[in-house]
């Protein structure tokens, strides 16, 4: 067990929320553990112990054993000990991590149990103590941004929220952002083509500044058919924006992240600011179906696909109309530059039959994590059709439903009982399946195509 002394230097609000009272915590910390020991960090060493150099943030706790015997206290904290496998020095789970922005911690009220609550208006997020905030240690890199002048771009300038793709059998990485087309002329290359963490639009004298979380949330309310808002936190004059599963369902209590304090509007609603233009935007656009049919396997591109469901622009300026349908990368193999880069509304990737609105919610689905633990495919055991959850249902993992072919009624036979069903879910695991084995029967090409060594010949 790892030890911990409490200090009678202590302030009384660290005592209080310090690891419940009980002076031990397990070997291997509980989630609620973590948050206290990211608070306990600073930029010295521990005292008797190593330097941050010669000993890693973020100590595995399995290696501590009994053997270290020697025990100094750690300056990150008057309440924290550790025992550590490295010459009896003691060294706390944080040591040497770097905080790029120091916090801004303050008491904003009492949570339900009396204790209070606080909350960093730097890094946005709760914290534990007076010193350190739950994101402090997170690692940062400066945010790639992006000046787009509408005039610049006759032929087109679009914005969406880069989610990540519902298939990828490919090397390339995925992105999350600002995703922007834009074109000087009409029908002709994209100048560019690149995702970034922040836009700013110029539309004349308006601009409008587009961040990577406001553009994913639009997206993901829009994915859903939820009608988003412009709210403004009567506090703080905050910009409000809903994220996550807040993104997909209407809700009348929001928190603001820039203060922490919560608010209520008048009905059930999502917040995104992007609510302000978009609509403008809008007006005059159409959507076509992209009318283009793709049939290919891992042979025809061995880099691997990458495959996404389209999604209406939250900026579309090109004189042409939007297509609907699925975005498909295809890669060859050593190569991160797509061969393939075109929208298509009928799909077929090693035999499995993509469909455009399931692939479409799956990517929303995705993109909620307490939603997509819960995603699988369900058939149904009488008819074996497998089931699409729609609506409100899309993000609510429930036990039983009904079959939309024959109306049977029934539980999900599996261990996993509440669960949310998508047929693409089955797609998608056909689809990487088929993957591993091309990779291993071209490993096994390649290997059987050279020569065996001299030893292991044959006289």
């Amino acid at each position: 067990m790892t030890e911990i002394t409490r200090d009678i230097a202590a302030s009384p609000v660290e005592l209080q929320l310090f690891h419940r009272g009980k002076g031990e915590v397990p070997s291997t910390p509980r989630n609620s553990d973590r948050l206290v020991y990211r608070s306990l960090a600073s930029l010295s060493p521990c005292l008797g112990g190593p330097s941050a150099a010669q000993f890693p943030a973020r100590h595995d706790d399995q290696r501590c054993t009994e053997s270290c015997s020697t025990h100094s206290p750690c300056s990150h904290s008057p309440t924290m000990w550790r025992r550590c496998e490295c010459d009896g020095a003691v060294v706390c789970s944080w040591a040497g991590t770097e905080m790029i922005h120091p916090c801004s911690i303050s008491m904003i009220g009492k949570q339900r149990n009396g204790s209070p609550r606080l909350w960093c208006v730097v890094h946005r997020a709760q914290s534990r103590t007076l010193d350190r905030c739950a994101s402090a240690g997170e690692p940062t890199s400066p945010p790639t941004k992006v000046k787009v002048e509408i005039s610049k771009y006759p032929g087109g300038v679009a914005l969406w929220g880069a989610l990540a793709p519902v298939i990828n059998t490919g090397a390339a990485p995925s992105e999350t952002g600002v995703h922007v087309h834009a074109r000087r002329h009409i029908g002709g290359e994209k100048n560019i083509d690149t995702t970034f963490d922040e836009v700013l639009v110029i539309d004349g004298t308006n601009e409008v500044r587009v961040t990577a979380v406001s553009a994913t949330a639009f997206n993901v309310s829009r994915l859903f058919g939820q009608h988003v808002k412009y709210l403004q936190c009567p506090r703080c004059g905050e910009a409000h924006v809903d994220a996550g599963e807040f993104a997909a369902r209407p809700h009348r209590k929001h928190l603001c992240l820039a203060c922490g304090r919560d608010f209520y509007d008048s009905e059930p609603s999502i917040g995104n600011p992007i609510a302000l233009f978009a609509d403008r935007y809008a007006k005059g656009r159409s959507v076509v179906t992209a009318g283009r049919r793709l049939s290919v396997t891992h042979a025809d591109y061995d880099g691997g696909f990458q495959v996404w469901g389209t999604h209406p622009a939250i900026l579309w300026t090109a004189p042409v109309p939007e297509e609907s349908g699925i975005h498909v990368h295809g890669f060859k193999a050593g190569n991160q530059t797509p061969s393939v880069d075109e929208t298509y509304d009928d799909v077929e990737i090693e035999g499995a039959r993509l469909d455009p609105e399931q692939i479409r919610i799956l990517m929303a689905q995705m993109a909620i994590p307490g939603v997509a633990e819960r995603l699988t495919t369900e058939r149904c055991p009488r008819c074996d059709t497998a089931q699409f959850d729609v609506g409100i249902n899309a993000i609510t993992a429930r036990r039983e439903r009904t079959c939309t072919a024959c109306g049977r009624t029934f539980e999900p036979a599996g261990r996993r009982k509440i669960v949310i069903s998508n047929p693409m879910v089955s797609a998608a695991m056909t689809i990487n399946a088929k993957r591993v084995t091309s990779r291993r029967s071209q490993s096994k090409s390649r290997a059987g195509s050279r020569p065996r060594s001299a030893s292991a010949r044959t006289p």
